[in-house]
């Protein structure tokens, strides 16, 4: 991880950046020294204008000391963070790290009501209707003859 570049992650207006960087900075994890991949990261983060969405929240326990880590990180851009929550959950299901719950709220656009076309057939000119007819229907399909011969 030494040589880890943060450059090449992705940072446009709609990403959510989650991995194990095996990183550390004070600005997300409060329980061990800065490294330096979480200082390159977190100058990453400062450049990009990107959001930590971690609370500090170790997301795995150190198997040699049982301390706290947080190797785990979420970033994501301002523009998604208000309706992005990110959250540790304590059921680890056999691996050493806590899986992060990553909700996005979506807010679709409310769909327009259908309004039901009714028309009134009281109010009809059926007599105008059936002549316009006859006379399309005239012109498109000129009436048989009257007899048929063989």
């Amino acid at each position: 991880m030494q040589n880890f570049d943060p450059w090449i992650l992705p940072s446009d207006r709609n990403c959510i950046i989650a991995s194990d960087f095996k990183a550390h900075s004070k600005l997300w994890d409060p329980y061990q020294p800065a490294n330096p991949v979480g200082e390159k990261l977190e100058l990453w983060v400062e450049e990009n204008h990107m959001v930590v969405m971690n609370d500090s929240q170790a997301t795995r326990m150190n198997p040699s000391s049982g301390g706290p880590l947080t190797p785990d990180k979420t970033f994501t851009r301002p523009t998604l963070a208000p309706s992005t929550t990110s959250t540790v959950t304590s059921d680890s299901m056999g691996s050493d790290h806590n899986p992060i719950l990553i909700a996005i709220e979506l807010k679709s656009p409310k769909p327009t009501p259908h309004h039901r076309k009714r028309f009134s057939f009281k109010k009809a000119n059926w007599d105008l209707f059936q002549n316009e007819v006859a006379v399309l229907l005239s012109k498109k399909h000129p009436s048989p003859p009257s007899q048929c011969t063989l």
